[in-house]
C-alpha cells in the first residue's frame, strides 16, 4: 500500500482487562463490529472536515489563489480561486468521503482497522512540510472516533451479558 496516508492504533493490555472483565472479553477477541461503526462515522467525519476547511486549516497562499484563479478561467478547474481548501479535484476528500471511491483504503480485521487514501499527496497535506501546511486530515477526527466507539462497545457487551 504505497503512498497511502493512515492512522494505526495499537491497544495495549487488551488481555488483562479481558481478565478483569470477562463480559467484554468476546469484545477484545474481535474488534471488527466496533471497527465499522467507526468507519462509517469516518466516512461522514470526513465530509464534514472538507466542507467546513478543517480544523483551523491556514488559508491558501496568495500564490495557490493565483493559480487556482488562471485554472478556473481557462475551466480547468470547477472550484473557486480560495475556496474549498485541499478540493482542487476533490479526489483527496472522495478518498476519506466515500468509501466506494477507488483511492480509497480499507482494512478491518480483528485487531487491525486501517482507513486512509492512497492519493499521493495525501499525506504531505496531512503533515505538512517544505512548501505544503499542515492541513491535519487524520488524526483529531480518528483519535475522536476511537474515544466515542470504545465505550459504546463496552455499553453494548455488558447489555448483553
Amino acid at each position: 500500500m504505497a503512498n497511502v496516508m493512515d492512522v494505526e492504533f495499537e491497544f495495549n493490555g487488551l488481555q488483562r482487562m479481558g481478565r478483569r472483565f470477562p463480559v467484554i472479553r468476546s469484545m477484545l477477541n474481535d474488534f471488527r463490529p466496533v471497527f465499522r461503526d467507526i468507519a462509517k462515522n469516518l466516512e461522514s467525519g470526513f465530509a464534514d472536515i472538507f466542507d467546513n476547511e478543517g480544523y483551523g486549516w491556514r488559508p491558501l497562499a496568495p500564490s495557490t489563489v493565483r493559480e487556482r484563479a488562471a485554472l478556473a478561467a481557462r475551466g480547468e478547474i470547477s472550484v473557486g480561486a480560495a475556496h474549498p481548501i485541499l478540493q482542487r479535484t476533490g479526489a483527496l476528500k472522495r478518498s476519506l468521503a466515500d468509501r466506494g471511491s477507488a483511492e480509497h483504503v480499507e482494512v478491518i480485521e480483528r485487531h487491525l482497522m486501517v482507513y486512509g487514501s492512497n492519493v499521493s499527496y495525501a499525506g504531505a497535506h496531512d503533515r505538512g512540510g517544505g512548501r505544503v501546511p499542515q492541513r491535519q486530515i487524520l488524526q483529531p477526527l480518528i483519535s475522536r472516533a476511537f474515544e466515542d466507539a470504545i465505550p459504546g462497545a463496552v455499553r453494548r457487551e455488558l447489555r448483553r451479558a
